[in-house]
């Protein structure tokens, strides 16, 4: 026993980071609205945020996925935008944190063109998939893009 507890003990120390990474919480612009809070520990859960009460106002998405791969998400997002007539202005890597991510800026245009950047950041669990929404005559939001670099720093 005594030989193995060397072992363990980089072996719990190489579980912290991931841990910590896997509690990390987003925290969106504080002059939004928040108007639907997840539920913790979810399979699934889903926080959004609106600029303000108007129905055409920029929105703002975080869902936390436990049920969907890195890979697939990316695929997904692929797969949509061939099938469905969306258009993939970005496709890149980003950093976010000691992760690489990755970025699509997006353009829907169903009588009312529709620009938003989806941020997908693997996890140790699954995705976190950051989607920012907006008329494409409202300015982009510097608020917003300051919430998801400190997410991605933190």
């Amino acid at each position: 026993m005594k030989a193995l507890r060397p072992i363990l003990a980089v072996a719990a120390l190489c579980a912290i980071p991931l841990a910590a990474a896997a509690a990390k919480t987003f925290v969106g612009p504080a002059s939004w609205n928040h108007i639907v809070t997840g539920t913790p520990g979810a399979a699934r859960t889903v926080d959004v945020w609106k600029m303000n009460s108007s129905p055409s106002a920029p929105t703002l998405n975080v869902v936390v996925d436990t049920t969907t791969s890195y890979t697939d998400a990316l695929s997904a997002v692929r797969a949509n935008a061939q099938n469905g007539g969306i258009r993939i202005t970005a496709d890149k890597d980003r950093p976010c944190g000691s992760v690489t991510a990755h970025q699509f800026d997006i353009e829907l245009d169903a009588g009312n063109k529709i620009l938003s950047t989806y941020t997908i950041i693997p996890d140790p669990k699954g995705i976190t998939r950051i989607t920012y929404s907006r008329p494409a005559d409202a300015p982009n939001s510097k608020d917003v893009q300051a919430a998801v670099d400190a997410f991605c720093s933190g």
